[in-house]
C-alpha cells in the first residue's frame, strides 16, 4: 500500500506552506514505510509515501515522471497495475523503470483518460500532470482509497485518507470509485466536473448462458477459469505474499488456488479469540491441513481488541458498526504480520458475499431481480464497508491487500450469469461459486473438502469467536448512559445510533471526523426483506440464520 498527497501552493518559496504539506503527508506514512518523498511543480506538490512492491529499486520511487517524454510529466499512484507488462509490449515505450504504474504516463501520452481507465487491469488512486492539465482518476470498485477537498483559494486537495486532509479543505469528500476528472493546472477549481467511466457492461453485461445443462457446465468453466486468473494475476510481486484465511469459503478458495496454480511459498494466517475461538479457527486448520499450507494461528482477549476501538475508528475514518467489529480481528492479525517482518503482500477473501449474493439474508429475497439489484448496490458501496476495513487494517502496518474476488472481469462474469443461478437456494448462499469447484458438479479437480466448500457463511466479526460481538456490547454499556441513548435522535438526527455500541462509536468518530460525512448509512441486511424491524447487523439476528456450522 502507499499515499498520495496533492496540494496547490500559493507561495512555494515559504517554507511554511512546503512544511505543511509535508506534514499532512507524513500524517499518512503507515501506508508507505519504504520510502518518502515529494515534488513541486508549477505551485503543485507531488507527495508519495511508497510500499516497495513491484521493482523496489530507487528508480521506481515516486513521484515518477519520463525524462525522455518530449512534456513535462508527474505521477503519483497507489496502486498496482496487473496487465502493465502486457500493455508495455503492446505500445512502443522508452522505459526508465520496471513500475507497473509508469505505463500509466505513456498511455496517457496517446489515448485520453476514460480510454486508459478502462485499458488498466488493476487497482489504482492516482493522480498526474501531463504538460498543463492534473489527471485524476480511481479504480472501478474503489479497492485503493482517495479522498479530495477544495481549499479556500479553489484548488483541489488529495490525499488517500481524509485524516490528512482536516481543516485544510471545507468539505472533504470521497472521490467516487470508477471516475475521472481533468483539471487545469494554473486555474482554480470551484467548478470541477467528475466523469464516471465505467461501461454499463461491468454491472449489467448480456447474458450468454441459458438454463441447459451444457451451459451450466460452460458457465461453471468460466466462473472457475476467471476466478484462478484473478488469483494468479495477483501474485505479481517483489516481496513475499501472506494470506488470512478464516476458513470459510473465499479464502480458502484462494488459498487452494494459490496452493494448485501457484509456484510460489505462501503462509497463511488466521485469528480467533483466546480460550473462546468461534468456527472460524478450526475450519482454518482443516483447510492448512487438506492443502499441506503452513497456517500461523493468532489468538486475541476481549479486553486486547476493545482496547483498540479508538485506533481503529481513527484508521478506518467511519462509524459503521459492522466495519468497526470485523476490523479489529484484521487490525490485530496485520499487526502481527507486520512484525513478522516477512510478507509485504495479503491476499483476502473479500467480494464474493457482494457479488454472488453470499450473506445470509440473500435467502429472504423475494425473487432473483431484486437480489441481483441489492447483489450492485452493495459493490457499488463496498469501498465504504468492507474494501475501507481491508484497506486500513492492512496499510496501518505497511502491508498491501489484495482481493481476487473483486476482480472486474470476474464481477462481470458473475453478473453474465442467468440470475437464478446466482440467488441463493437449498438454504445456502454463493452456490454458483461452490458449485465451480465441485467435482461432483463441474467436472473438474477437487480443490476443497466439501465440509469446507459448502460451509454456510458467517460473518467474520462473528465466526471469529461468538463473545467477541458480546464483550463490545458489555464495553458500550459501561461507557454510554441511558441518557445518552434517551436524547440519540437529537444529537444525531442523521443515522441515529440504534445501540449503545453504535453511539459509542459516534462519539469517538466525532473527535476527528465529526465534520467529514462518510457514512451514508449504517450496513445493514435489506430490511424491507423482513417482517420484523432489524437492529443489529449481524447475521445471527436473523431467522434464516442457522448454527450448522457449529459442529465442523
Amino acid at each position: 500500500m502507499c499515499g498520495i498527497y496533492l496540494k496547490y501552493l500559493q507561495d512555494p518559496s515559504n517554507p511554511k506552506e512546503a512544511i505543511e504539506a509535508i506534514k499532512r503527508l507524513d500524517s499518512i506514512k503507515h501506508r508507505g514505510p519504504d520510502d518518502f518523498r515529494y515534488v513541486i511543480h508549477n505551485n503543485w506538490f507531488l507527495g508519495f509515501t511508497r510500499l516497495a512492491i513491484v521493482d523496489v529499486s530507487e528508480r521506481a520511487n515516486q513521484p515518477l515522471t519520463n525524462p525522455f517524454f518530449p512534456v513535462t510529466n508527474y505521477i503519483i499512484c497507489n496502486g498496482e497495475i496487473y496487465n502493465h507488462s502486457i500493455l508495455r509490449k503492446d505500445i512502443s515505450i522508452k522505459s526508465f523503470s520496471n513500475s507497473d504504474c509508469e505505463i500509466i504516463l505513456h498511455l496517457l501520452l496517446e489515448q485520453d483518460i476514460s480510454t486508459v481507465c478502462n485499458t488498466l487491469d488493476g487497482v489504482f488512486a492516482l493522480a498526474c500532470i501531463i504538460e498543463d492539465k492534473l489527471y485524476i482518476a480511481r479504480d472501478p470498485i474503489g479497492i485503493r482509497p482517495l479522498f479530495y477537498g477544495i481549499d479556500q483559494f479553489g484548488y483541489i486537495t488529495l490525499a488517500s485518507e481524509a485524516k490528512a486532509l482536516i481543516g485544510s479543505c471545507d468539505q472533504v469528500r470521497a472521490f467516487p470509485p470508477g471516475c475521472y476528472t481533468c483539471l487545469p493546472l494554473d486555474t482554480p477549481h470551484h467548478t470541477m466536473e467528475i466523469h464516471n467511466y465505467v461501461p454499463s457492461t461491468l454491472y449489467n453485461p448480456a447474458i450468454i448462458y441459458t438454463e441447459t445443462e451444457q451451459h451450466c457446465i460452460e458457465a461453471l468453466t468460466q466462473i472457475r477459469t476467471t476466478l484462478i486468473e484473478a488469483v494468479m494475476k495477483r501474485t505479481m510481486t517483489d516481496r513475499p505474499i501472506g494470506l488470512y484465511l478464516s476458513g470459510g469459503l473465499d479464502s480458502s478458495l484462494i488459498a487452494a488456488i494459490l496452493a494448485k496454480h501457484a509456484k510460489l511459498s505462501f503462509t497463511a494466517f488466521t485469528i480467533g479469540m483466546k480460550g473462546g475461538e468461534g468456527p472460524d479457527m478450526k475450519a482454518a486448520e482443516c483447510v492448512a491441513e487438506y492443502l499441506g499450507i503452513p497456517l500461523v494461528k493468532v489468538y486475541f482477549t476481549s479486553e486486547e481488541g476493545c482496547a483498540l476501538i479508538e485506533d481503529i475508528i481513527y484508521q478506518l475514518e467511519t462509524y459503521d458498526t459492522t466495519t468497526i467489529r470485523a476490523s479489529i480481528p484484521n487490525y490485530l492479525v496485520s499487526k502481527y504480520v507486520q512484525r513478522r517482518e516477512i510478507e509485504k503482500v495479503i491476499l483476502m477473501g473479500e467480494g464474493p458475499d457482494e457479488v454472488a449474493q453470499g450473506y445470509q439474508y440473500f435467502k429472504q429475497a423475494p425473487d432473483s431481480e431484486k437480489g441481483y439489484l441489492e447483489s450492485v448496490r452493495l459493490v457499488k458501496n463496498l469501498y465504504k464497508t468492507d474494501v475501507l476495513r481491508t484497506d486500513r487494517t492492512t496499510s496501518a502496518h505497511g502491508l498491501e491487500v489484495r482481493v481476487p474476488f473483486l476482480d472486474k472481469r470476474f464481477i462481470e462474469t458473475v453478473y453474465s450469469m442467468p440470475r437464478k443461478w446466482v440467488c441463493a437456494s437449498e438454504g445456502n448462499t454463493k452456490n454458483l461459486i461452490r458449485s465451480a469447484f465441485d467435482p461432483k458438479i463441474a467436472g473438474c479437480e477437487k480443490y476443497l473438502p466439501d465440509k469446507i466448500l459448502w460451509r454456510q457463511k458467517e460473518a467474520f466479526s462473528d465466526s471469529v469467536g461468538y463473545d467477541w460481538r458480546k464483550s463490545l456490547g458489555e464495553r458500550a454499556d459501561k461507557l454510554v448512559t441511558d441518557e445518552t441513548m434517551t436524547n440519540a435522535t437529537r444529537l444525531y438526527p442523521q443515522n441515529t445510533p440504534k445501540s449503545k455500541e453504535a453511539m459509542l462509536y459516534r462519539q469517538i468518530y466525532d473527535r476527528w471526523y465529526k465534520h467529514i460525512d462518510n457514512v451514508d448509512k449504517y450496513w445493514m441486511p435489506e430490511e424491507s426483506w423482513f417482517d420484523t424491524k432489524l437492529t443489529d447487523p449481524s447475521a445471527l439476528v436473523l431467522n434464516c440464520y442457522n448454527n450448522s456450522n457449529e459442529d465442523q
